[in-house]
């Protein structure tokens, strides 16, 4: 599987003061673009339907902020935190995720396209109904995330933790979790989200419990 990475050109000065141009993209109906938004600290600010389009996010911190039907195409987020924020169907083709922190974040209906993340926290986080296609991840934390009734196409992952994740009406066929941590999920009753998954012999022990099987050594 061959993820795209994105394509990104931008100005020669970073941005720091994100407000000015978000008014002006809210006012003139435009998108940000071709912009290196870098060490801005933002709380509870409405980005809500904004198109962010070949941008690099260094360093920032948007706590509790409304994304939601925001556009993300050819865009990086590095050592950032989103902790909290609403991406409320949000759309990302082309993006990279390195060092960044999406904790308690909402991404309900979402759909990310070609994205790859590394060293990510996505605890607590909320995938429902989202669709992932092309998606690598490395070093990331789900646990106690919420991906209920998602579709995934070329999804891998690696070294990744999904420890206590609610994988609920989540079908897990071709999705190998054999270098990750995969315990104490929650599927429905009949397991059928289980079927063609791949896993180690001490991860299919773990899974044993979810069928009510009794293992003696």
């Amino acid at each position: 599987m061959k993820v795209k990475k994105p394509n990104i050109t931008v100005n020669s000065e970073s941005i720091t003061d994100l407000l000015p141009v978000l008014t002006t993209a809210i006012d003139e109906e435009c998108d940000i673009k071709e912009q290196e938004i870098k060490n801005v600290r933002l709380h509870q600010v409405d980005f809500a339907r904004v198109g962010f389009n070949s941008v690099i996010f260094d360093n920032c911190k948007m706590t509790e902020c409304d994304f939601s039907r925001c556009a993300f195409i050819d865009v990086q987020f590095k050592n950032c935190d989103f902790s909290n924020s609403r991406f409320d169907e949000a759309y990302f083709k082309y993006c990279e995720f390195v060092s960044v922190k999406w904790m308690g974040c909402r991404f309900p209906e979402s759909r990310l396209m070609h994205v790859t993340a590394a060293q990510c926290n996505f605890q607590y986080v909320n995938f429902d109904h989202s669709v992932f296609n092309y998606i690598q991840a490395k070093e990331c934390d789900f646990g106690r995330s919420t991906l209920s009734a998602c579709t995934f196409k070329e999804f891998s992952v690696k070294d990744s933790r999904f420890v206590d994740t609610n994988l609920f009406q989540t079908r897990l066929r071709g999705m190998d979790f054999t270098q990750c941590e995969l315990a104490g999920i929650t599927v429905s009753d009949t397991n059928t989200e289980l079927e063609g998954a791949i896993v180690t012999s001490w991860q299919a022990v773990e899974l044993a419990r979810l069928l009510k099987v009794v293992i003696k050594e």
